[in-house]
């Protein structure tokens, strides 16, 4: 019995061990434990309903944006490197990966499911007309909205439309224009009201509020995990008066507080990811307000200089 209660001891201790290697960014102030996680009131398991007791403030109207079109490709570069691993865009990849959303394509993830494919075809259908062509999506527009209005990860009627995505993201650079327009359009206008409300105004602050929109979202759909989340927490834990850097500090620290304790199921994705936020705490560190480069992501390896190009054809395009 004895050796029994002290195997099954030894098992949770090196469990522990293998744990805490495995989730080197989740330690300490990050570990997760009531301490850091009980603030969160998490949902767990399959009892989590995405629509329950939203957050929707927290944002302002705001004209605020990067100071330059450079700085601005900077931020999103270092998104695409947290997100993809290089800090290029993918225009041209369309995949079905099963996971019930249909078809998945682009810069940052158009699907087929919810009429966000519907928006850079409608750009890209603007933007030929100028120039007298068809919009070559045009078929495909009916289906599209069908699947939209019922929520459906069908692909039935989408027959070609991954190789026509995949072939214009390759060679067209108004459809990569369009796709450009319309992950802006989807992403920032939430995450710079947010940071407006937070009356985060420097470059570098933009990009930690974007970022913090591309993967955590915002409004009812997320409001265990979303933006105002993070920003509601981040309130009660600062002083009423706060620079702009303090606040910026405790808001990446909650935020990654809030990867490592998220494991619905015991799924660690979420606290795979906080090497993300020991990056954007390195860029404050350092004071890069300006978000001038060359700048280092370290736990990525990444540096990020005037030259990095924000697009390389990718190999499948130069077949």
């Amino acid at each position: 019995m004895v050796k029994t209660s002290l195997s099954i001891f030894l098992l949770a201790v090196a469990a522990a061990v293998v744990n805490a290697e495995s989730l080197p960014y989740c330690k300490g102030m990050y570990a997760d434990n009531h301490s850091n996680c009980g603030k969160f009131h998490l949902p767990h398991g399959t009892d989590y309903n995405p629509n329950a007791n939203g957050d929707i403030g927290y944002i302002k109207k705001t004209n605020h944006h990067f100071s330059s079109t450079a700085t601005h490709n900077y931020a999103i570069m270092v998104t695409n490197t947290f997100e993809n691993g290089i800090p290029q865009n993918d225009y041209s990849t369309c995949v079905n990966i099963g996971d019930g959303r249909g078809y998945t394509c682009g810069s940052i993830g158009f699907t087929s499911d919810d009429g966000s494919m519907l928006d850079p075809i409608d750009r890209y259908g603007k933007l030929l007309k100028p120039k007298h062509k068809k919009n070559p999506f045009d078929k495909y527009l009916k289906t599209l909205d069908r699947n939209s209005n019922s929520e459906s990860g069908s692909t039935s009627g989408l027959g070609g439309i991954s190789t026509m995505w995949t072939h214009l993201g390759c060679t067209d650079s108004l459809f990569r224009k369009a796709q450009d327009e319309a992950g802006a359009a989807e992403v920032e206008p939430n995450a710079f009201g947010h940071a407006a409300y937070a009356n985060v105004k420097s470059n570098l602050g933009l990009l930690i509020f974007r970022d913090s929109e591309v993967q955590h979202g915002s409004g009812n759909s997320e409001p265990h995990i979303g933006v105002e989340a993070i920003m509601k927490v981040t309130a009660s834990e600062l002083p009423k008066k706060h620079t702009e850097a303090q606040y910026l500090s405790k808001f990446l620290e909650v935020r990654r507080q809030l990867l490592c304790c998220y494991r619905p199921d015991g799924d660690t994705t979420w606290p795979e990811s906080a090497d993300r936020i020991s990056d954007l705490q390195s860029l404050v560190k350092t004071r890069n307000w300006a978000l001038k480069a060359p700048f280092r992501l370290p736990a990525y390896t990444q540096t990020i200089t005037r030259r990095t190009p924000i697009y390389i054809p990718p190999k499948s395009c130069r077949k």
